[in-house]
């Protein structure tokens, strides 16, 4: 697998785990509220970010791999 190949599943990966977590979060919403706001309040369903620049996320390490290897956008 190339670099740019490894790079684009990494990015569809993590689309597909923020659509899950965003499933989850609506399920729970409906159907468990109380733990829902526990949950949100400690962003739990921020599965690949994190709000805190100085911790590393999903999302932080591709946007890395990208401004640092030029054969991935």
């Amino acid at each position: 697998m190339s670099k740019q190949e490894a790079f684009n599943e990494m990015c569809y990966l993590k689309d597909q785990i923020e659509e899950c977590a965003d499933q989850i979060r609506m399920i729970m919403r409906e159907s468990f509220p109380d733990q829902y706001a526990s949950g949100d309040a400690y962003q739990v369903f921020s599965c690949v970010s994190n709000s805190n620049p100085y911790d590393i996320s999903i999302e932080s390490l591709l946007e890395s791999i990208s401004e640092e290897n030029e054969e991935v956008y």
